[in-house]
């Protein structure tokens, strides 16, 4: 038979100081069944007595083996539903017995074991010893917190007679309140005429049923812990749902907002587009040229004014287009501003015989204009009639403005040509 251990010397009782006499301490087993079965045994301070496993150790060799320690009142179990290797140990021990809720995984296992190493300066190396281990732990963690609000309760005053057997107490169901009365209440001496005991074939069926309601008890009081922190667990994912939730409605309000947004944007589009259109054709109406029906409406004797709307590149290139602009055409500019030296030249290279303008034009524009022998003359020096959309003047009129401005022009020329000369002279 191979053995693999870790073990502390055996002490099975611990002093009272204060009575000075031994008491028999109280140990939680944690086991881990198998061909090597692991051991591990901890007191109720949480302190490591043994680890160790042991190949096909019978049942009364593990009895044997931790009656050693102590008296064992909780056996412990890494798996789900209970082995019955620990309920046959248990019911012979008569101990309660730790099941956890599900079945260990290797991680959970591994750190509570180099948790409980680091901080009890033990070393745990065997496979099966430490998963015995770590169930041992986890059932000690199961009752570590009512352990310490005991310690509180019962203070130094308390010899440590009434502590172990109180903590038993409480591994086995009882509250903190009832454990410590059970466990400092004395017990009574009847007299020996009244004393009655029990049939010899009774007490093994009493003592049977002792341990199964004790066991009852331990895993009710486990199964309702249990379903406290599930309680909590809960709590905190209904908090994290409803914080999601929160988030999602504040983006899906943000969403609306934008559809409602992009449809109000998408209909003002929409509105535009129609106005545009409807401008557009109001602008074709002006710029057609006129029908048999004008021309007889207004006479013979009128020249049409070619209309420009804008004074730059894309407004006569648009112009052209539209009113099939000539050279020897009146043109009209709706809007002489805007235009420039290079505007200007694009319009004269037309050739025009009148520019008529709307607005003011830009002075080199029209120094461009003049130097390439086009008149310009604004629309209030002549009658003009606004027909369907169609600029008329009377060809008499048109002429004589014309002339005048033809006129007008070559005086300035002439000028300028007899101030350069007589500059000339003088220099």
């Amino acid at each position: 038979m191979r053995m693999n251990s870790e073990t502390k010397k055996p002490l099975a009782f611990i002093s009272d100081g204060a009575k000075n006499r031994r008491i028999r301490r109280r140990i939680v087993l944690g086991i881990d069944p198998g061909v090597s079965t692991g051991l591990a045994a901890l007191d109720l301070d949480g302190n490591l007595l043994f680890a160790k496993s042991e190949r096909e150790i019978s049942l009364d060799g593990i009895i044997q083996e931790v009656s050693r320690y102590g008296k064992v009142v909780l056996v412990a179990t890494d798996v789900s539903p209970t082995p019955d290797l620990v309920r046959n140990v248990a019911s012979k021990l008569n101990a309660s017995i730790f099941t956890p809720t599900k079945s260990m995984e290797i991680p959970e296992k591994r750190e509570l074991v180099n948790k409980y190493n680091l901080r009890y300066a033990s070393n745990v190396s065997d496979s099966h010893a430490r998963d015995a281990l770590a169930s041992g732990i986890k059932a000690y963690h199961r009752f570590k917190n009512k352990f310490a609000k005991l310690e509180i309760e019962l203070a130094d005053r308390t010899p440590i007679t009434s502590r172990e057997r109180t903590k038993e107490l409480l591994v086995r169901g009882f509250s903190i309140a009832r454990a410590i009365r059970e466990s400092q209440r004395k017990p009574t001496l009847m007299k020996p005429s009244t004393i009655m005991h029990p049939q010899p074939e009774t007490r093994p069926e009493f003592q049977k049923m002792t341990v199964e309601q004790a066991e009852v008890i331990a895993r009710l009081n486990h199964l309702v812990e249990s379903l406290q922190d599930e309680i909590k667990t809960l709590k905190s994912e209904n908090l994290e749902l409803r914080l999601i939730f929160e988030k999602e409605r504040a983006r899906s309000d943000i969403e609306l907002r934008k559809d409602r947004l992009y449809a109000t944007q998408r209909n003002q589009i929409t509105d535009m587009r129609k106005r545009i259109q409807q401008l557009q054709e109001k602008l074709d109406e002006r710029i057609n040229p006129p029908s048999e029906e004008t021309q007889s409406e207004i006479g013979s004797d009128v020249t049409l004014l070619k209309p420009i709307e804008s004074f730059s590149s894309k407004g006569l290139e648009k112009a052209v287009t539209r009113s099939q602009i000539k050279a020897g055409d009146v043109v009209i500019l709706l809007d002489a501003s805007g235009g420039g030296a290079s505007t200007a030249k694009l319009l004269a290279k037309l050739q025009p015989s009148l520019v008529v303008t709307c607005t003011v034009m830009s002075n080199p524009a029209e120094e461009v204009l003049n130097e390439h022998g086009t008149p310009i003359v604004g629309r209030d020096l002549l009658s003009m009639r606004d027909v369907r959309g169609n600029f008329y003047v009377q060809t008499k009129e048109l002429q004589s403005v014309r002339n005048r401005q033809e006129s007008l022009m070559k005086r300035k020329a002439k000028s300028l040509l007899e101030d350069a000369i007589e500059t000339h002279r003088e220099r």
